[in-house]
Parts: structure tokens; C-alpha cells; sequence
């Protein structure tokens, strides 16, 4: 078993340990340069680093699998880089894409909710975010989405109070407070964000989403 590489990789990844995953993955394709696990690996690390064009053309490769879960992962990862360049009709039109060949992963309803909360499409984001909640009732991102849509939706919701009982089920986890942020980059209070965008930081400080907003927000204010 130790000499399978989807074995090793696994390993590896479920480490969460950033380099290793790289390093791992790297070696995996030198033997076997279609290896999904380790060109999913590979993209991803690269998307994470900023290098969306890197990550793109990736993902265009893993599209073309034969596999339909395969190649929806490619178009997953492409909605990803599109959401990165807030090229938001693609983002949504390409996660699409990939639940349509695959229906069963979850977090690919969760982005479609993200992308249309941020396409301000708030009904359809809840839409999304009740079909995961269905499923996976204490999922985090999902229930931190369904907060903030209803609020905006006109909903009677108090999102504050929604946002702090998910703290209660993961308080390390950074999304209910990028999200308390994003709640408060909607009623116009930059101090109160920025503080939250903040208390996401301080629980994972790699956290993409939290360091984009802060540096969006600073840079208006130049």
C-alpha cells in the first residue's frame, strides 16, 4: 500500500501540510504526468499561490478526462480561477459545468452559492445554500452564505446572531468571520469589516478570502 501513489498522495494531503502536498505531487507526475490526484495537487497549489493562469491550464487538462467526476473537477477548479479574476459569469457558468457531470460533491453547490451571493443574486444563493444545509446540515461555509443572502434578500434573519451560532459548532474556523465582515462591508462600516476580516486571519492566517477583502478595502482608501 505505502507504494501506491494515490495512497501516499492521500496521505499527504490529508496532512494538510501545503509543501509536502506540493512536493509529493510533484514526484507522483514525474512518473505518471496524467496522475489525476497529483495534477488536481498541482492546481490547486497553484491558485493558492496566485497563479491563476498556471492553475487554468491545469484544469483545462483535467477537463478532457474521461471520467465525468475527473473532468468535473477541472471545471470546479476552473469556476475557482475564474472567481479569482471576479470573471463572475464564468465562475458560475463553469461550476455548472461540473455538477452537471457530478452531482454528489457538495462543495460544488457551495461555490454556486457563493458565486451568486457575490453576483448579488441572493435568492438563487440561498437556493444552494439550503440544498447543502439538507445534506450537511453543519456545514459551515453553506450556513455562513445562507445568513448573509437572506439578510440581503430582505429576509427577517438576524444574521449576527445566525454567524455566532456557527461559531458555536467551529469557533476556529475562519468563515464565520470573514463573513461577519462581508455583513458588515454591506450596512457601509469599513472599521467593523476590516476588525472581522481580521478575526478571520488570527484563526487561519493563509486564509485567501479574508486577505483579498482587507486588501481591496485598503487600497480604496488610498
Amino acid at each position: 500500500m505505502e507504494d501506491d501513489p494515490d495512497h501516499r498522495l492521500m496521505a499527504v494531503i490529508d496532512s494538510g501540510n501545503r509543501k509536502f502536498i506540493l512536493v509529493e505531487a510533484l514526484r507522483t507526475l514525474c512518473t505518471d504526468p496524467e496522475h489525476f490526484l497529483g495534477l488536481c495537487a498541482v492546481g490547486f497549489e497553484h491558485l493558492s499561490e496566485g497563479e491563476v493562469e498556471e492553475s487554468e491550464r491545469i484544469a483545462r487538462a483535467i477537463t478532457l478526462r474521461e471520467r465525468d467526476e475527473e473532468s468535473a473537477m477541472g471545471w470546479y477548479l476552473l469556476s475557482r480561477c475564474a472567481h479569482a479574476r471576479n470573471e463572475m459569469d464564468q465562475a458560475v457558468s463553469y461550476v455548472y459545468r461540473a455538477f452537471g457531470l457530478d452531482c454528489e460533491r457538495n462543495w460544488y453547490y457551495t461555490w454556486a452559492s457563493l458565486y451568486h451571493l457575490v453576483r448579488k443574486e441572493y435568492a438563487l444563493a440561498l437556493a444552494f445554500a439550503n440544498k447543502v444545509l439538507r445534506q450537511e446540515p453543519e456545514e459551515v461555509a453553506a450556513l455562513a452564505i445562507q445568513a448573509l443572502a437572506a439578510y440581503l434578500d430582505g429576509g427577517v434573519l438576524a444574521p449576527e446572531e445566525h454567524l455566532d451560532s456557527i461559531l458555536a459548532i467551529e469557533p476556529e474556523n475562519p468563515v464565520p468571520y470573514h463573513y461577519r465582515g462581508r455583513l458588515e462591508q454591506e450596512r457601509k462600516r469599513a472599521d467593523r469589516a476590516k476588525y472581522w476580516f481580521r478575526k478571520a486571519l488570527e484563526m487561519e492566517p493563509e486564509f485567501y478570502w479574508s486577505h483579498h477583502a482587507l486588501s481591496v478595502m485598503e487600497a480604496d482608501t488610498v
